[in-house]
């Protein structure tokens, strides 16, 4: 409902008032143009959250997937409501649409393996180049998941902490180095790691 502006002091001017959902009113004038509203935020940008930052690798087959799933629940839906020679082809449809759709998860799954064999082989070079250990086959489960986390990770903290021992008190730019290299190794296998399990 809009009230006639009061003019005199320099005190703001009610525009309009407005009534929320709850029943309270909000005006709006010269100094509250929000009626009510909260303030912005920070112009700052977020850092993005891990998830975010991974590519989704899946993401054409999964909409393949999602698109042949709407196709065949609608195909099931339409043969509920027929009868007769019509509900025996909107069956088929639906049986067409269900083969098509176990073919794309057969392909996701193909991909998938395709994409483990590349990661545990980018793993295996990572490790091999940082920590100086061979990783065989031995060091993951049966379902493909690293399990020789610590024996990496222990072997490259004890050359840290060796490299920091025998700095000691002769703490010198070639040994702060040294130090920052061992670190540096231990920084890229826990990244292939994290890469490997994402």
């Amino acid at each position: 409902m809009d009230v006639p502006s009061l003019s005199g002091d320099g005190t703001p001017q009610i525009e309009k008032l407005t009534k929320t959902s709850s029943g309270a009113m909000n005006n709006a004038s010269s100094s509250n143009t929000g009626g009510g509203k909260s303030g912005g935020g920070s112009s700052k940008k977020s850092k993005p959250t891990k998830k975010s930052d991974v590519v989704d690798r899946y993401k054409e087959i999964n909409d393949k997937i999602a698109d042949q799933e709407r196709a065949m629940n609608k195909a099931s839906k339409a043969a509920d409501r027929l009868w007769g020679p019509n509900r025996i082809q909107a069956l088929e449809d639906a049986n067409a649409a269900l083969e098509t759709n176990i073919a794309l998860l057969k392909d996701k799954r193909a991909e998938a393996e395709d994409n483990l064999k590349q990661d545990k082989k980018a793993l295996q070079n990572a490790i091999s180049a940082n920590a100086g250990i061979t990783i065989d086959d031995t060091m993951f489960d049966e379902n493909g998941n690293f399990t020789a986390y610590n024996e990496v990770l222990n072997g490259l903290y004890n050359e840290l902490h060796k490299a920091e021992t025998d700095a000691g008190s002769k703490w010198s730019e070639s040994e702060q180095n040294r130090i920052d290299a061992i670190q540096e190794r231990i920084d890229a296998v826990k990244k292939a790691i994290e890469n490997y399990d994402a």
